[in-house]
């Protein structure tokens, strides 16, 4: 399961890179995307869907996640940005 992170202004799911890279996308990532450590944090707008789409093709199934909503920033913003396409 993973999880969606969500401040007043922006949302991301964090994903493990290696997920990322399971699924051949990580040069479909954008940089408003963020790293930290193994993890990466997917923005909402393209690079979620991107993640969600080949995830779908490969197991045939939606991912699930749980949602954490703050009242301020997150964290997320200030992780490094991910290298990107």
């Amino acid at each position: 399961m993973y999880t969606f992170y969500s401040d007043p202004g922006h949302g991301w799911l964090a994903v493990p890179i290696e997920d990322v890279n399971k699924l051949g996308i990580v040069n479909k990532i954008s940089r408003y995307s963020y790293l930290n450590g193994e993890m990466a944090y997917l923005e909402e707008d393209c690079d979620f869907e991107v993640f969600f789409n080949a995830y779908v093709n490969k197991h045939g199934v939606s991912p699930k996640w749980k949602s954490i909503t703050l009242n301020n920033n997150c964290a997320v913003r200030r992780y490094a940005r991910f290298p990107g396409a």
